[in-house]
């Protein structure tokens, strides 16, 4: 970045340096890798942090949600991101975002990165937290109200079908009667867009191309739609404060999001590093009179 200031970057590399994966690179690396987290134009979408940090205004949250759901919704109010537990050995539940509309519906909103063990059970337990939430002692069942989880993927499941919104709720197996919509599951897979014009693209491939390619983003897009445009000032770099481009950074290097370790977009310099301090072991064992047969053994 190139108003980084030495003690600035300092400050990044200390932290950075509490993850073990960054820690254990090259100095040079390092400085790399923050350049090239805090110099792009716009935030990348798919890391938890930045996804929340734009939908975090009721406004563009809103605009999403009319454009993925079947209801039309006309006001919103976020929530806690952490229901209430029935007692202290049930499991926290811990969601990206949670709204709920003016008529009491629920809505869980997630981005998830990287593909997790058992992820469909994730995210139907995100959804059933919320179901079983809503009700106090003495409420009768038929208050509850319908609960919408809408996750963003940046990985494929296994489908029968190719498609770009997966939507899914409870019904009978044979005739395919819908048991209830007390709990929808809707998931977007961002890989699954294809590569077209903005000006080609409906709402949802809109959201999903936003979402998916915002940091590779030199400026606002062509041929997008003007209804993007509050979306896209959102997510630009230089509108976030300064004192939470710390929390950015962290999110996108962390071990919780697995940023960057093992996906392409570092991979080159972690085998780089890797590739110099297999260099530096090798000089030290030969300064050190250490046959090549030995070391090539080692």
């Amino acid at each position: 970045m190139k108003n980084l200031s030495e003690a600035k970057m300092r400050q990044y590399i200390a932290e950075g340096n509490k993850i073990k994966q960054f820690r254990n690179l090259p100095e040079e690396r390092k400085e790399q890798i923050v350049e090239e987290v805090l110099s792009t134009e716009f935030l990348d979408l798919r890391c938890d942090w930045a996804f929340k940090y734009v939908l975090s205004d009721p406004e563009l949250l809103l605009l999403l949600l009319n454009d993925f759901l079947p209801e039309n919704i006309t006001s919103i109010v976020s929530v806690s991101n952490e229901p209430k537990r029935l007692n202290s050995t049930e499991k926290t539940v811990l969601m990206d975002i949670v709204a709920r509309t003016e008529d009491d519906r629920e809505i869980v909103i997630e981005m998830q990165r990287f593909k997790k063990t058992d992820f469909k059970a994730r995210m139907f337990y995100y959804g059933a937290a919320m179901v079983r939430s809503q009700l106090k002692r003495g409420r009768n069942y038929g208050k509850l109200k319908p609960v919408y989880v809408l996750c963003f993927m940046d990985f494929k499941l296994k489908h029968s079908k190719n498609q770009l919104l997966y939507k899914y709720q409870m019904m009978e197996l044979e005739n395919h009667e819908v048991y209830g919509d007390w709990l929808s599951i809707y998931l977007c897979e961002l890989p699954r867009l294809q590569k077209v014009a903005m000006s080609e693209m409906n709402f949802v491939e809109g959201w999903m191309h936003i979402i998916r390619e915002s940091c590779t983003f030199a400026g606002k897009p062509e041929g997008m739609n003007e209804r993007f445009d509050r979306v896209v000032e959102a997510a630009r770099m230089k509108t976030v404060p300064e004192s939470e481009k710390m929390d950015y950074f962290k999110s996108m290097i962390s071990d919780k999001e697995r940023l960057e370790y093992g996906d392409d977009r570092y991979a080159e310099g972690k085998i780089e590093g890797a590739a110099l301090e297999k260099q530096r072991i090798t000089d030290i064992l030969k300064s050190a009179g250490v046959s090549e047969d030995i070391i090539s053994q080692l």
